[in-house]
């Protein structure tokens, strides 16, 4: 039977770290493109940086740990790594209701009534 902890007992620690590495640095990516796909860009740029920063780093930490925790198992799905899949999901859960609370205190843009005049000939 083939396992997936095998191959990681195999490879050297500093190319896996390097890997997880180079998993944190695309993750970042894909959460903050994935947030301003679902949430709204707009909601995004009323936040302050440090509410978009936070529930990111987490839920990219997140990944990372349950990636390092598949390989760390004999079977990849083991306890450890649904629980850094359940932590995943409740930092997503965060940043659905940090986009959602700003989404309610966006300010309102009142639209002006232009009168467009037109000139009558008689």
């Amino acid at each position: 039977m083939y396992c997936l902890a095998e191959p990681v007992a195999n490879m050297l620690p500093s190319s896996l770290r390097l890997g997880l590495a180079i998993e944190f640095l695309v993750a970042i990516v894909a959460i903050f493109v994935l947030w301003a796909q679902v949430g709204g860009q707009e909601h995004l740029d009323f936040m302050p940086w440090y509410w978009k920063l936070i529930p990111a780093l987490g839920a990219v930490y997140a990944v990372v740990r349950a990636t390092a925790s598949a390989m760390e198992g004999e079977r990849a799905w083991n306890r450890k790594s649904a629980g850094w899949l359940a932590c995943l999901v409740a930092w997503m859960v965060l940043m659905a209701v940090v986009t959602y609370y700003y989404h309610l205190r966006e300010p309102i843009e009142e639209e002006e009534e232009t009168v467009i005049e037109t000139p009558i000939h008689l």
